[in-house]
C-alpha cells in the first residue's frame, strides 16, 4: 500500500495527514507504522476525506475515531495551503463531532500558518477522585465530543501519569482520554504537560501540545476562576491560546515540514 502524507506541527503536536484515499479498514495500521521511527515518527495521524456537510470544505478523521484539536488545527491550515479553499474563514467535519467546526486560518510564511478554530461542546464537567496507593488527586473531568480530558492542578514535579491514566479509563468511556496536569504561571498564562490515551488504536503518548486538552483547561478555568477571556497555555512544544466563552476557540501556529508518500 502506497498513501500521500503532509505532516503538520502545531505546537509540535506532529500531525501526520494522509491526504489519498485509505480504507477505513487500514486507518490503525497505517497510523501505527507511519507514527514508527523507521518512517515519519509523529505523535498522531488522520486522514483527509471529503466532507459530509454542505457548508465544509474537507473532512479530517483520526487513525482511532476520537477529536484531535490540534488535528483540527493543522488539516484548517492544510485546506488553504493546497488550495482546497482561499478563504480565511470556513468550516471543516472532524471524526468525534457530529457539528462543523468554524475555522480561520492565516498565512504567515509559505509553509507557516496561523489557525484558530472553534471545539465542540462541553458534555459534562464534574469533580472527580482519583485514588491512587501513593494519593489522591482531586481534579475535574470535562468530556466534550469525542474526547475526554482530567485537569488536575500539580506540582511541576508530578510524576504519576500512567498509573492516574489507569483509573481514567474506568471513569470515562470515551474514544481519547487526555490527562492534564497545570500550574499557573501568571495572570492567565498556564503550563501543561498533557499524556493522552486513544482506545482504538491502543497508544498513550505524552503529546508536545494537545488543542483539546488546552480547551479543556479553559473550560475548567472559566468554571472555577471566572476567567472570561484569553489564557496562554504554554506546553512542552509551543504555546496555544484559548478564547474561553459559550464556544471555546483555540489557536496556534502550524509549520508543514515534509510531504511525500508512505510505503508500507
Amino acid at each position: 500500500m502506497i498513501v500521500n502524507f503532509i505532516k503538520a506541527s502545531p505546537a509540535q503536536n506532529t500531525t501526520i495527514l494522509v491526504t489519498s484515499y485509505c480504507p477505513p479498514e487500514y486507518y490503525r495500521k497505517v497510523a501505527r507504522t507511519a507514527i514508527g521511527y523507521e518512517y515519519l515518527y509523529g505523535e498522531q495521524v488522520g486522514f483527509l476525506v471529503p466532507p459530509r456537510g454542505q457548508d465544509s470544505v474537507l473532512r479530517l478523521e483520526m487513525s482511532g475515531g476520537g477529536f484531535c484539536g490540534n488535528g483540527t488545527l493543522a488539516a484548517a491550515a492544510y485546506a488553504q495551503f493546497s488550495g482546497i479553499t482561499s478563504e480565511e474563514a470556513f468550516y471543516i467535519d472532524v471524526s468525534g463531532t457530529d457539528r462543523a467546526l468554524s475555522c480561520s486560518v492565516k498565512k504567515l510564511t509559505h509553509f507557516k500558518y496561523y489557525a484558530s478554530a472553534t471545539m465542540p461542546p462541553v458534555r459534562k464537567y464534574q469533580k472527580l477522585d482519583i485514588f491512587l496507593e501513593q494519593e489522591t488527586l482531586t481534579g475535574y473531568l470535562i468530556e466534550l465530543e469525542g474526547i475526554a480530558h482530567f485537569i488536575v492542578e500539580t506540582g511541576p514535579d508530578f510524576a504519576l501519569y500512567e498509573q492516574t491514566m489507569e483509573a481514567l479509563k474506568a471513569e470515562t468511556r470515551a474514544e481519547a482520554i487526555g490527562l492534564v496536569p497545570f500550574q499557573t504561571l501568571g495572570d492567565e498564562i498556564y503550563k501543561i504537560k498533557p499524556y493522552v490515551h486513544v482506545r482504538k488504536t491502543g497508544t498513550d503518548i505524552f503529546e508536545r501540545g494537545c488543542g483539546s486538552g488546552s480547551c479543556a483547561l479553559g473550560v475548567h478555568l472559566q468554571e472555577t476562576a471566572s476567567i472570561d477571556g484569553e489564557i496562554t497555555v504554554r506546553q512542552p512544544g509551543g504555546v496555544i491560546k484559548v478564547k474561553t466563552g459559550t464556544a471555546p476557540v483555540i489557536s496556534t501556529e502550524v509549520l508543514f515540514t515534509c510531504e511525500g508518500k508512505i510505503m508500507i
